[in-house]
């Protein structure tokens, strides 16, 4: 088009004066606009330029970027509704797989020569980019967008030259396709805005691959500008994820609460020292109290961390860790010493399925991963790691914990971060800040060999550039398992089996007063947690006062537990059952049911016992 242009210019400009009239009405009317207004200005250059901006974090995530980094040029006319829009294709990430690719930051600069009002409100929109066989389309249907309202002294400064301005795109969206990055003035706030910043004509694009929106319509980015003054490429720029698993709709993930704004937090059990390899248990731990806001009096990370140190009775030398009953009774005594309404449940060999439903009713959970060999035909544990789960995707079988020890993800492996941050080797308390997250995910099978044959383990749960001996041989054994005890051997392979889950829950109340003052009839609710190891909440709620029964049978219909057996007033109940029959002792694993009877109202359900 181009090429086009410039010669209907030599043309009309042999003919004269007239010719030059008619040449200015045929750009008023093809292209929308009118010449003298398309003239970018100079930004003065200095020797002490800002460095490059590049991404953190390695290789997990990329940053698409077509301009030269040279903040040049700068146009000061844009109104609302006027803004740029760059060709944005992932595959420029030279990654063997790219799609799902998952958008969570925008990169650029707002340049203020001094004449502009702040605060001034942008919008970020992604369009999909329509792609024929010559050619790329200007920006087509809008996907997604985020409006942001920028700061007084945010703009690009040439006395104090600064990095990008980076807006988080604050939810997940992700695409499979090249698209379209674009910036709009939307208003609001002044009339007058900044200008996006363009980079030195060095780098002029002789595509049509980027965009000026101008008095509603589009314009080529090379037919916009006076041919004497064509700037480069506008600095727009977006960092994404690869191959992304959290694009997933299948994906259940621990929501975020008021401390932890990236679900599960994700701290590290090395920032005191180089010997803290046995401080995953309290580590996995405090991930989930500070989920729950548990302790608001022990703000930072490590004094929690610390605290359940000695709560847990973690043994923090060679062959200590902590135990799965250490962790149980102390969390009883935490939860009793600072008044705590919580409570924690121990599943033994805990099944896939059942953490995932739990963790998507927003349980806390703890896994502990036995670390097992199978070294000359015979089993062995070489130790154990403690881990929090962060997310599960059920239809796949996967599964997503926050690793005390290791952030494989941010190394290039699958899983999520949020939001891009400093590599984990770099900074052991870089995870503190809570919205820092990086949150491994494994495939999910069942163990078909060993004493644990049928439990459920994670996949590839190793690196061989990172081998566990190094970490976590002998460490947190149960007392049961000192008999399968046994030195790593690197020429075996590494089965990591889930042993057992601890999960924290909120203790539910005895009677709900709303609910007493609002009875909503007669009516038996789930038993939760279900399935359950060692307790489950039953809940009931009467319109009336009247004489109840609640009994438990089990699958053979006998009478194994009475609960009620008394008149109860109106309103909500609900009851704590430990899994043990009338006479204290403990049952077995199976299938039980929990009638209500209320005058003439009766329901039944179902639970599962697992030990």
């Amino acid at each position: 088009m181009k090429k086009k242009l410039d010669f209907i210019l030599k043309i009309i400009l042999s003919a004269g004066s007239i010719g030059v009239v008619l040449w200015l009405a045929y750009l008023q009317i093809s292209s929308g606009y009118s010449l003298g207004r398309q003239h970018p200005s100079s930004i003065l250059f200095r020797s002490d330029f800002h460095p490059s901006f590049s991404p953190k974090g390695g290789q997990s995530f990329c940053l698409i970027q077509y301009d030269n980094d040279l903040p040049s040029y700068y146009f000061d006319r844009f109104e609302a509704g006027d803004g740029m829009a760059v060709f944005m294709d992932p595959e420029a990430c030279g990654f063997d797989s790219t799609y799902p690719f998952k958008l969570t930051n925008v990169h650029l600069y707002l340049y203020d020569p001094g004449s502009f009002i702040w605060p001034v409100e942008i919008k970020v929109n992604i369009k999909d980019a329509p792609e024929p066989e010559d050619s790329i389309q200007k920006p087509g249907t809008l996907l997604h967008e985020r409006t942001f309202i920028i700061p007084a002294d945010s703009g690009y400064d040439v006395e104090n030259p600064q990095d990008a301005m980076n807006l988080t795109l604050d939810e997940v969206f992700c695409v499979n396709a090249p698209f379209f990055l674009e910036v709009i003035y939307t208003g609001g706030t002044e009339p007058s805005y900044p200008s996006l910043v363009m980079t030195d004509p060095s780098d002029r694009p002789d595509t049509n691959e980027n965009w000026v929106k101008w008095k509603g319509s589009y314009v080529e980015w090379h037919d916009f500008w006076e041919p004497w003054a064509l700037p480069g490429r506008a600095i727009l720029r977006i960092t994404g994820y690869p191959n992304a698993i959290d694009c997933n709709i299948c994906w259940d993930w621990m929501p975020e609460s008021t401390k932890a704004p990236g679900g599960t937090p994700d701290f590290d059990q090395y920032q005191f020292c180089s010997d803290s390899v046995a401080l995953c248990g309290p580590t996995a731990v405090a991930n989930c109290l500070a989920w729950l806001d548990a302790i608001p009096s022990i703000s930072s990370p490590d004094s929690l961390i610390r605290t359940l140190c000695d709560y847990l009775h973690t043994d923090p030398f060679t062959n200590g860790g902590t135990r799965v009953d250490s962790i149980y009774i102390g969390l009883d005594s935490l939860f009793a010493d600072y008044g705590l309404d919580f409570y924690a449940v121990t599943f033994e060999t805990p099944r896939f399925l059942e953490m995932a439903d739990s963790l998507k009713r927003s349980a806390n959970i703890v896994l502990l991963l036995g670390l097992w060999q199978n070294i000359n035909d015979t089993w062995h544990r070489i130790g154990g790691h403690y881990v929090s789960m962060a997310g599960a995707c059920k239809l796949n079988s996967w599964v997503a914990i926050s690793d005390p020890a290791v952030d494989n993800t941010e190394q290039g492996a699958r899983g999520r971060i949020l939001p891009p941050h400093e590599p984990h080797p770099e900074d052991h308390t870089q995870h503190n800040m809570q919205g820092f997250v990086s949150h491994d995910a494994y495939i999910s099978d069942t163990l078909s060999v060993g004493p644990y044959s049928g439990s459920w383990r994670l996949k590839d749960f190793y690196e061989e550039d990172l081998p566990w001996s190094s970490r976590f041989e002998g460490l947190n054994f149960q007392p049961e398992q000192m008999q399968y005890a046994h030195a790593y051997d690197s020429t075996e392979n590494l089965y990591a089996v889930v042993e057992y889950a601890i999960m924290i829950l909120e203790k539910p109340t005895l009677v709900s007063e709303e609910e007493m003052q609002t009875p909503i009839g007669f009516r038996l609710f789930q038993s939760y947690p279900n399935p359950f190891n060692q307790h489950t909440v039953i809940r009931y709620s009467l319109s009336k006062s009247m004489e109840v029964t609640l009994v438990i049978y089990n699958i053979l219909g006998q009478k194994v537990r009475t609960l009620v057996n008394r008149e109860r007033q109106e309103g909500s109940v609900s009851l704590l059952w430990d899994g043990r029959d009338d006479q204290g002792g403990d049952l077995s694993s199976g299938i039980y049911f929990y009638q209500l009877r209320a005058g003439e109202f009766s329901q039944s359900k179902k639970m599962i016992l697992l030990k």
